[in-house]
């Protein structure tokens, strides 16, 4: 058994990115980086949401590899206020298959009280989404969103969600054109449209227009998810997608949402 304290707000951290997309992310898939450094990855099982996280310093789960499954009841035990003091820790339990080590539960202890056991899911069975990255070798376009713009396009997405179904998918486009970022709403084979010029700060390495259309409500769920302690976000654009980093002192996230094709592309 391997016992540490330090993995507790690591996971409750990556947890708490997942959930907002848990109706199509089943599982968080951990493991050690050379450097130490914990490595959480999460995939949709429709592809279109994607989840890396590294921790910012090194944690040892002694050279294991983990699948994390039953998120909404490891999210309670990790919010528990049991688990909110320096004090509580978590013992990891280990076993060998397929030539590697594999986590096989996890036991957290509040105190000498108290304990609860978490069994994690096995990594090799079959049905288990297992994380991808997404291949963009360049993100063109880089802006940053302030929460004054976090709120405008929250408030046009709230508009257009009372907008008559035409029967499509709820989609947005996200596009950069003329040192511009500019948000349509409506995209979707619908009558009614918004547009948005969002008033960011625009970093381009190319002056062409791209843009990308995303499911407007994991839109909004990844931006809220993105914000740091300033409330700013930072996004990253692609042909193929659009990437949301956010740091804290624990954690490096980047979330990347992948482009939904419609039938007129």
């Amino acid at each position: 058994m391997i016992s540490m304290s330090n993995l507790i707000p690591f996971l409750r951290d990556v947890v708490s990115k997942v959930m907002p997309f848990s109706s199509i992310i089943d599982f968080i898939h951990l493991k050690e980086l050379d450097n130490g450094c914990l490595l959480a990855m999460a995939s949709a099982s429709d592809g279109t949401v994607h989840l890396k996280s590294v921790s910012k310093d090194p944690i040892d789960i002694g050279g294991s590899v983990a699948c994390l499954g039953n998120l909404n009841y490891l999210r309670q035990v990790l919010n528990s206020d049991f688990l909110k003091n320096n004090k509580a820790t978590v013992d990891i339990s280990t076993r060998e298959r397929n030539d590697k080590k594999i986590v096989t539960s996890l036991r957290f202890v509040p105190n000498n009280r108290m304990e609860t056991n978490y069994t994690t899911t096995d990594p090799f069975r079959a049905s288990i989404v297992k994380p991808t990255r997404i291949d963009v070798s360049e993100w063109p376009v880089t802006f940053i969103i302030d929460d004054s713009s976090y709120r405008e396009i929250a408030e046009f997405k709230k508009i257009h969600a009372a907008a008559p179904s035409a029967g499509s998918e709820d989609v947005l486009r996200v596009g950069y054109a003329d040192g511009e970022i500019v948000i349509d709403f409506g995209e979707g084979g619908g009558v009614q449209t918004s547009t948005l010029r969002v008033d960011a700060e625009v970093m381009a390495t190319d002056a062409k227009p791209i843009g990308v259309h995303l499911l407007s409500d994991q839109f909004l769920r990844g931006l809220m998810q993105s914000q740091d302690s300033d409330k700013m976000i930072e996004a990253t654009l692609s042909e193929k997608a659009l990437q949301l980093v956010m740091e804290n002192p624990l954690t490096r996230h980047e979330l990347i949402l992948v482009r939904r094709k419609l039938r007129n592309d």
